[in-house]
């Protein structure tokens, strides 16, 4: 079987912009898979403006995806190297590559949720009550 996407890595910088070290995992165990599933809805609604850095994201978010990505590289990376030395173009896109990932193993429920456009009897099999 092959792998679904690049193995996952984040380069780590120090004070000084220059590499610090890169982590990364050769292989996508199954857990960060179920724990992808179990965050997606949180995240969902992060939006990035044109240069990619986050524009809609709040600080409960922002804690999820480092508890994330620490979990992600089974702590060979801190919460603290993660907020002091991983850019946050970086961070993204390994959130983007992980939910790619996601969206082609598991896709969200393809059905629409009902709107006030949408009601029950468009839904409903069988004959219409009145």
């Amino acid at each position: 079987m092959t792998e679904l996407v690049s193995p996952l890595s984040l380069t780590l910088y120090g004070a000084d912009n220059e590499i610090k070290r890169t982590v990364t995992r050769s292989i996508i165990p199954w857990g960060i898979l179920e724990r992808a599933i179990d965050i997606q809805e949180q995240l969902e609604n992060i939006k990035l403006g044109p240069d990619g850095t986050p524009v809609k994201i709040d600080r409960g978010q922002i804690q999820l995806l480092t508890d994330f990505v620490v979990f992600v590289f089974d702590d060979t990376a801190t919460r603290d190297e993660i907020k002091r030395g991983a850019s946050i173009g970086d961070v993204i896109a390994l959130y983007n590559q992980i939910f790619k990932m996601v969206g082609q193993i598991m896709p969200k429920n393809p059905t629409p949720a009902l709107t006030p456009t949408q009601n029950l009897r468009k839904v409903r099999q069988g004959k219409r009550q009145r």
